[in-house]
């Protein structure tokens, strides 16, 4: 890897194959088996060490013990991972490149918990979510989850009539601080409870998400991805039937934030749209926009999805019609980025 190659990684960022390290610090060192656990259940990657979390290329040079305590690390994982090392130098500044392949199996970390990253963060699967990524990769049979779901404790509930009431009622309230406190606490209910199935809440909501203003919008939306993730069959189609509004939430260019969480959105219902969104924004965002967006993070997630080869299908037809050298760049630079993407 030349420190090009390097460069070019670190100005995309962190995403769910990349992670920064500004130093060899005994912190760092001791939660690293959960990082290089979460990059290989991921589809593989690399921890960059000596970049700090907002880009900074300020180089780290590590000592011999520190790549032993890597390894260490690394060998907690069960199973064990192998990793590789690669040192890029840049006049006087050195990185370090810890490479994690992508792995067929499921690895714990060092907790006997199992990481995973989710764009750029890395979070930990739960029991359901264990098995369903090892029935994807066909290590268990058809119908584990099923069952698992069956026997499990967590099934969600109805939300009370009591709570959704207050909770409609706070969503139209003539004080913004309301709906958006209520909002908040709206965000953290859709794991436990079914939401949408209670025909007042589901239309305050759906009334919520034409608001005009950012703030509500970004929660509305970060319940919608929510739901379209652990839903019921009845929820998950609300949230299609509302496609329309967040498609033009995405594509509207207006702030990148609430662009990247409505295709989170779309996404999670596998919608199209999700390509077409990534069409708008690859031909019409200016730089600034299209930065904000973290592409990189939204591609990590198209394989999950499975709208990783029909994206690829489109950027070919858009790369023949001659596109100009902008859009051309951003357009190569996605289909790296899809090919990268593990899944």
């Amino acid at each position: 890897m030349t420190f090009d190659d390097l460069h070019r990684i670190i100005l995309q960022g962190e995403n769910a194959q990349v992670e920064f390290k500004s130093d060899a610090t005994e912190n760092v060192l001791n939660g690293l088996s959960t990082d290089i656990a979460a990059l290989a259940n991921s589809g593989g990657g690399m921890i960059i060490f000596g970049v700090t979390d907002n880009k900074d290329p300020k180089g780290c040079e590590l000592a011999g013990d520190e790549r032993d305590r890597i390894s260490q690390e690394a060998s907690k994982c069960r199973p064990i991972i192998t990793i590789d090392f690669e040192e890029v130098p840049f006049g006087a500044r050195k990185f370090m490149v810890v490479k994690m392949p992508k792995s067929t199996v499921i690895h714990s970390d060092h907790q006997r918990k199992f990481p995973v990253r989710v764009g750029n963060i890395t979070d930990y699967l739960d029991a359901l979510g264990l098995i369903r990524l090892l029935q994807e990769r066909e290590l268990v049979k058809a119908g584990t989850v099923e069952q698992a779901q069956q026997q499990s404790g967590t099934e969600r509930k109805p939300l009370p009539n009591e709570d959704a009431s207050m909770i409609t009622k706070a969503l139209v309230s003539k004080d913004s601080t309301v709906r958006i406190e209520s909002l908040k606490d709206l965000s953290t209910l859709p794991y436990r409870y079914i939401l949408l199935e209670e025909g007042p809440l589901a239309d305050t909501i759906g009334k919520v998400l034409t608001s005009t203003d950012d703030a509500e919008l970004s929660l509305v939306l970060d319940v919608l991805r929510a739901v379209a993730n652990v839903g019921s069959d009845k929820e998950k189609t609300i949230v299609k039937a509302w496609t329309p509004r967040i498609l033009e939430i995405a594509i509207a260019l207006k702030s990148p934030v609430l662009g990247q969480k409505a295709i989170d959105v779309l996404q999670f219902i596998k919608s199209g749209s999700a390509i077409d969104v990534l069409v708008k924004w690859i031909r019409e965002a200016d730089d600034s926009y299209y930065s904000g967006l973290q592409i990189t993070n939204v591609l990590a997630n198209f394989g999950w999805f499975s709208l990783k080869d029909k994206a690829r299908g489109t950027i070919y037809e858009l790369l023949e019609k001659s596109p100009d050298e902008r859009t051309k760049k951003r357009l190569l630079e996605a289909l790296e980025l899809l090919r990268r993407s593990g899944w």
